[in-house]
C-alpha cells in the first residue's frame, strides 16, 4: 500500500488515465467475467457506480438518437445509493422527503415482495403477475419510447 501511495494513491478514471494497479486489475477481472467483456470501470462507491450507469444509460440513448429516451424505472422500497441520482433510484420515501428527490426522469414501480405486499390469500404467482401488471402499465403510462432503463437490483438494464 505504502509502494502504491508514493506512485499515485488515486485518479479517477473519466479522463481516460489510470494507474498500473488500476490497469492490471481491470485486466485480471475481464479476464475473471463469467461473460464476455471488454471494460471495467472503477467507481468509489456503489452511489458513484450507479450515478455513472445512468450517465451511461443517457448517454446511450443520446448518441444513438433517442433524445428522449430517458427515464429510469426503479422499485419501491429499492436501495441504491445516497448521491441525488442514485437516492432518486432509492424507492425509500425517507430517502426522498425534504431533499426534492427523485429526480425527474426517475420513476417508481411497485416493491416485490409478497409477504409484505400480498394482498390477503393472493398466491405468489398472482402477486408477481400483479406486479408485472403495474410495471407494464406504468411503461405504456409513460410511454415505451421514453423509458431507457429498469433498475434490477444494483444493475440498469437498457430494454
Amino acid at each position: 500500500m505504502h509502494r502504491q501511495m508514493q506512485k499515485l494513491p488515486f485518479y479517477h478514471s473519466f479522463g481516460g488515465k489510470s494507474h498500473d494497479t488500476a490497469v492490471e486489475l481491470a485486466g485480471r477481472l475481464v479476464d475473471l467475467a463469467p461473460v464476455p467483456m471488454s471494460k471495467v470501470f472503477f467507481a468509489n462507491s456503489g452511489s458513484e457506480a450507479n450515478d455513472t450507469a445512468m450517465k451511461m444509460v443517457w448517454y446511450y440513448h443520446n448518441a444513438i438518437g433517442k433524445p428522449n429516451k430517458k427515464k429510469i424505472v426503479s422499485r419501491m422500497r429499492a436501495y441504491h445509493g445516497i448521491t441525488i441520482a442514485s437516492a432518486s433510484l432509492t424507492g425509500l420515501v425517507n430517502n426522498h422527503r425534504d431533499f426534492d428527490l427523485p429526480i425527474d426522469r426517475v420513476l417508481h414501480t411497485d416493491c416485490p415482495l409478497h409477504y409484505r405486499y400480498a394482498n390477503s390469500g393472493e398466491s405468489e404467482e398472482d402477486f408477481a403477475t400483479r406486479c408485472a401488471d403495474a410495471l407494464e402499465q406504468l411503461i405504456q403510462k409513460e410511454g415505451p419510447d421514453t423509458i431507457a432503463a429498469q433498475c434490477l437490483a444494483l444493475t440498469l438494464s437498457i430494454p
